[in-house]
């Protein structure tokens, strides 16, 4: 391994050079609480590591990382083997799964998802004074009349459901309301 112009603790900025000097791709997690990409290297090489930064305000290490599902075990109630995307850490049931995802989150910089505090799960309306007054609005309604059905025959394969009634159109109306809350056409049945 080539070490020449790399010093000690290792900084973030020096892996790139350490790859291109030793012909390997890394991909660096951080770690406060979750884990969380720091550093992913876009072309996978022939060899490959995964390594976690585990930090204070004064120390650095790094730890290699052998599996990824074993490192993220606890963060679901499942606890098969799980397939996480290196880009965002989005756990899958299958590889498939990751390999459908990655095509598409690779295009994209890496992520840290971070879930809503419990003063941020609601969304509040702030700037009133944007919002637009809707000029006209349409109300509809359509009506159906429920018959009985005298014979059904349940399919197994397709669906163990068994229908009692069926629903049969008999009307439908709708009216256009204008700004002033008049109706701008009489109210139309069908």
């Amino acid at each position: 391994m080539k070490l020449d112009n790399i010093s000690f603790p290792t900084s973030i900025s020096q892996i790139n050079t350490f790859e291109k000097m030793n012909n390997i791709s890394i991909k660096l997690f951080g770690v406060d609480r979750e884990v969380f990409p720091l550093k992913i290297t876009a072309g996978g090489k022939e060899r490959h590591v995964n390594l976690l930064l585990i930090s204070d305000a004064v120390k650095r290490h790094y730890t290699l990382i052998k599996n990824m599902s074993h490192l993220m075990h606890d963060l679901t109630k499942h606890h098969d083997e799980r397939f996480y995307c290196n880009y965002c850490l989005h756990p899958f049931s299958i590889e498939e799964g990751l390999m459908n995802h990655q095509f598409d989150c690779q295009n994209h910089v890496i992520q840290k998802v971070r879930m809503p505090t419990e003063v941020e799960k609601w969304l509040h309306c702030t700037y009133h004074h944007f919002q637009l007054p809707v000029p006209y609005s349409i109300s509809a309604d359509f009506e159906c009349i429920l018959e009985k059905v005298s014979s059904f025959q349940i399919n197994p394969e397709i669906s163990s459901t068994q229908s009692i009634t069926r629903r049969v159109a008999c009307g439908s109306a709708y009216v256009v309301v204008g700004p002033n809350g008049r109706m701008v056409r009489t109210l139309t049945f069908y």
